[in-house]
C-alpha cells in the first residue's frame, strides 16, 4: 500500500469536492459544463 498515494488523492478528492459545492452554489444550471468537466476528472482518481 502506497499511503503517500492515497493522502494525495484524498486531497485532491476534497479539493474537487469543494470546487464542486462551490460551482452548485453559484448555479448549477449556469456552472453545469464545469460541473460535469470536474466530476470525469474526478471519476479517474477515484476507482471503486
Amino acid at each position: 500500500m502506497n499511503i503517500d498515494k492515497f493522502k494525495h488523492q484524498d486531497g485532491d478528492i476534497l479539493e474537487s469536492i469543494d470546487t464542486l459545492r462551490n460551482l452548485a452554489k453559484a448555479g448549477a444550471a449556469n456552472n453545469a459544463t464545469e460541473i460535469a468537466r470536474l466530476i470525469v476528472a474526478m471519476s479517474s482518481t477515484i476507482k471503486l
